[in-house]
């Protein structure tokens, strides 16, 4: 019995696809948390992948007696010192001064994961991306991948359709993504974010005009002691045909069939100066017609399905 036990174990980790005892992963520090609000879904022909870097948390509770309360304090503003994001005097990478877009975030690593070969084997990594946490995010990029700042934490990443095409097990792939402080600590993984296969959705039709409307209004904000002026208001009227995405037979409770038309909602925004989608509506469109008041700014446009995929964005009006 002593002589098939060790012969047991080789095949166990031989079955496991082990040839060598497995390398232990990096230990994960408890003070870390997960990267937030990671998402993704496909917009045109791109793979988009999102997630924001996580709020600082206070670790440690604040004792009740002042005494115990002060130093915890006191250690709490140590703590958040250490953490604080860097400054322009502090970091000299052409952020403006005071903006939190920099944080003790050294690196995000984003891991392209299959399930292991049987049941007790751990996922296997098949690929990682470093992207690090102030440009230039990557060091060298030969699939033509684009790494933009979503405001002051988020990232979205753009892939081309055909990235994941070169991997074997396309339909059981998922990403996970964690992070390196400067010191050298490791987060938790993210949630598994598995892409589903690329969609078509037809790019917006729309067409628009400029209104305009005069009112007369007071030429200061007292009334009674200023003349009135005729003042001219310009609008921006947007319309469109509502595409059809799917129909869906119900049954209802008269036992009579019903059929449920569901049409892709028309997404219009506008792009801040920090690449950020601005939704000029804070839900999806599905009426086909829409007014804009602020003819100032660039206006885009794109449909969204059912799932959260998105068609390829197209701009719309330009003043």
């Amino acid at each position: 019995m002593m002589k098939i036990f060790p012969i047991l174990v080789l095949l166990f980790l031989g079955s496991c696809g082990y040839k060598t005892a497995p390398k232990p992963y990096p230990s994960i520090s408890k003070g870390l948390t997960k990267v937030e609000q990671e998402k993704i879904y496909f917009e045109g022909n791109q793979l988009v992948l999102e997630w924001k870097a996580p709020k600082r948390k206070r670790l440690k509770e604040k004792q009740k007696s002042t005494a115990e309360h002060e130093d915890q304090a006191k250690s709490d503003k140590e703590e958040e010192d250490s953490s604080e994001p860097m400054t322009k005097q502090e970091d000299q990478s052409g952020s403006e001064p005071g903006k939190e877009n920099i944080s003790n975030i050294y690196l995000y690593r984003l891991k392209v994961m299959t399930p292991g070969s049987c049941p007790a084997c751990e996922d296997q990594l098949i690929e990682k991306m470093q992207i690090l946490n102030r440009p230039p995010f990557l060091q060298s990029n030969p699939e033509g991948i684009q790494v933009y700042q979503n405001g002051n934490r988020g990232f979205r990443i753009l892939m081309p359709n055909n990235y994941l095409s070169k991997f074997d097990k396309y339909s059981l792939l998922y990403f996970s993504i964690d992070y390196y402080t400067t010191n050298g600590a490791l987060s938790p993984s993210s949630g598994n974010l598995y892409p589903k296969k690329p969609v078509l959705i037809p790019v917006p039709d729309i067409k628009w005009k400029v209104m305009t409307s005069k009112a007369l209004q007071p030429k200061s904000t007292i009334e009674s002691e200023t003349p009135q002026e005729l003042k001219e208001s310009k609008y921006l009227l947007i319309n469109w045909k509502p595409v059809l995405e799917k129909e869906v037979h119900v049954i209802q409770s008269n036992s009579k069939l019903k059929i449920v038309k569901q049409y892709y909602g028309l997404i219009l925004f506008m792009i801040n100066t920090d690449n950020k989608e601005e939704w000029i509506s804070p839900t999806p469109l599905y009426e086909g017609q829409y007014l804009i008041s602020d003819t100032t700014h660039q206006v885009w446009a794109k449909y969204l399905d059912r799932f959260g995929n998105y068609s390829q964005k197209t701009l719309l009006y330009t003043p």
